[in-house]
C-alpha cells in the first residue's frame, strides 16, 4: 500500500538535498517547529535566532509550502491540525494587530481577540422571530385558499384547451377539411 502523506524526512528534503548552510538548516527546522504548532517566540528561542528571522522564513512562499506539507505529514486529521496551529494563528493575529498599517485590519483583529477572550461567539448567529397575530394568520389562510382555487381553474382551462386542440387536429386529418392547426 502506498502512503498518501509524505514522511517528514521527505518534506525536509534531507535525503535529496541536505542543508548546505546553517541558515538552510534553521529554515527547515523553523518550518518543522511551526508545523508542530510552536509559536514564533518558542521557535526563535529553540534555534537561537531572532523572531524576525522566524517571521521571514514562515512568510516566504517556500516556507509556507513546506510548513503545510509538514502539517499534512504530522497530522493527517484536519481537526488535530487545527488544534495544533492555534498558537500560530494567535501569533499572526497579534502581529497584525500591532504592525498592520491599515486601521480597519487592526480594529477587526483587536475586536476578534477581545471577543475570544470574553468567550463571545465568533460567528454571527442570526435569530429571527416571526410575529403573526390571528388576523394575519386568517388573511394568509384566505390568500392561500384563493390561490389554490385560481390554480384549479387554470388547470381546468388547460385541460379544455388540450381537448379542444385534439378535436381541431382530428378535423384537420379529414381530407374534406383543409384546416391545418399548428401549435
Amino acid at each position: 500500500m502506498v502512503a498518501l502523506t509524505p514522511s517528514i524526512s521527505d518534506v525536509l528534503e534531507l535525503e535529496k538535498h541536505p542543508p548546505k548552510s546553517e541558515a538552510e538548516a534553521n529554515f527547515r527546522l523553523t518550518c518543522f517547529l511551526a508545523a508542530q504548532g510552536d509559536d514564533r517566540e518558542t521557535i526563535a528561542k529553540k534555534l537561537g535566532i531572532l523572531v524576525e528571522v522566524v517571521d521571514t522564513f514562515l512568510s516566504s512562499s517556500r516556507g509556507s509550502t513546506m510548513m503545510l506539507r509538514m502539517q499534512s505529514a504530522l497530522f493527517p486529521d484536519p481537526k488535530v491540525r487545527i488544534k495544533r496551529l492555534a498558537n500560530t494563528a494567535l501569533d499572526t493575529q497579534v502581529r497584525l494587530m500591532l504592525t498592520s498599517k491599515d486601521e480597519k485590519i487592526r480594529a477587526a483583529v483587536s475586536q476578534n481577540l477581545l471577543d475570544r477572550a470574553e468567550g463571545k461567539a465568533t460567528q454571527v448567529i442570526e435569530n429571527r422571530n416571526l410575529n403573526v397575530n390571528l388576523n394575519d394568520a386568517v388573511a394568509l389562510d384566505r390568500a392561500i385558499v384563493g390561490q389554490q382555487e385560481r390554480l384549479a381553474k387554470l388547470e381546468e382551462m388547460a385541460k379544455k384547451l388540450d381537448s379542444s386542440s385534439k378535436k381541431v387536429l382530428l378535423k384537420a386529418k379529414k381530407p374534406e377539411n383543409k384546416v391545418i392547426v399548428v401549435e
